[in-house]
C-alpha cells in the first residue's frame, strides 16, 4: 500500500480532482500505530580494495513506537554481520505528522555514535568482530551453535577465525556448506559429500599455507 499516494505514475494512486481529495481526507483520518522504516547514510555500502566497509555511515533502520512520546522514532545502526544497536531516539519530521525524522537529524546520531554506529567499524577493530565472538563461544562450550542456523556472514567469520574442524564439515548439510563455499570462493556444485571434501580440502591447505 502507498499512503502517501506517491509514485511515478503521472496520475496520482488516490486519482485527481474531488475523487483526489476524498481520498486523501479518508487517508488523513487514520493514525500511525507502527512503522519500520530504512535510510542509508552516508557511505553505507562503499567497500575498499579489501572488499570491506570504509568510510563512515551505515544503514539505519528507524522503528515508530507510538505517538504518545516527543521522540517516537527509534534508530537503530545495522551491522555489516547482521547486528544492530540503538543510537538514538528521533521526534518526528513535522509536527502531528508522524514522519520519520529527516536525513540530516539520522546522519547526526551517527556522528554522535561515532564509530559504534558505523560499518566501519569491524575494520577498525573498535569493535567486537563476528570471529572474536564465535572463538569466545568455542572457548566456552566447546563449539559452536547449529550451523544451520548461521547466516553466512557468520559461516564465513568462523572459517576467518579458524574455529571449524573437519568434524563440524562432516556434520553440514547442503545448505551451510553452500554458505561455506561462497566464502571460501569454491564452487558450490555437486552432492553434498563433495562439498564437504571441497571445504576441508581448502581448509587444509589455508592451513599449510600458513604455516610457511
Amino acid at each position: 500500500w502507498n499512503p502517501g499516494g506517491e509514485g511515478y505514475n503521472v496520475v496520482s494512486d488516490f486519482g485527481f480532482g474531488p475523487w483526489r481529495a476524498a481520498n486523501e481526507k479518508f487517508v488523513d483520518s487514520f493514525s500511525l500505530a507502527y512503522a519500520l522504516v530504512e535510510r542509508r547514510i552516508g557511505a553505507a555500502s562503499t567497500l575498499d580494495a579489501t572488499g570491506d566497509n570504509m568510510g563512515r555511515g551505515g544503514v539505519a533502520r528507524l522503528v515508530f513506537g507510538g505517538s504518545t512520546s516527543d521522540e517516537p522514532w527509534s534508530v537503530w545502526a545495522m551491522g555489516g554481520d547482521g547486528s544492530s544497536a540503538l543510537i538514538g531516539t528521533l521526534a518526528s519530521s513535522g509536527a502531528g505528522n508522524n514522519k520519520p525524522p529527516p536525513y540530516a537529524e539520522i546522519e547526526q546520531l551517527f556522528r554522535d555514535a561515532g564509530t559504534a554506529a558505523s560499518l566501519r567499524t569491524r575494520r577498525s577493530g573498535q569493535a567486537r568482530s563476528l570471529e572474536d565472538k564465535l572463538e569466545e563461544k568455542v572457548g566456552e562450550s566447546g563449539s559452536v551453535a547449529d550451523w544451520s542456523l548461521m547466516s553466512t556472514a557468520e559461516v564465513a567469520a568462523a572459517l576467518r577465525a579458524g574455529t571449524v574442524t573437519s568434524g563440524d564439515v562432516a556434520s553440514w548439510n547442503k545448505d551451510v556448506c553452500r554458505k561455506a563455499c561462497d566464502a571460501l570462493d569454491l564452487s558450490s556444485a555437486g552432492k553434498v559429500e563433495a562439498l564437504r571434501e571441497r571445504i576441508v580440502a581448502a581448509m587444509e591447505k589455508e592451513t599449510s599455507e600458513a604455516k610457511k
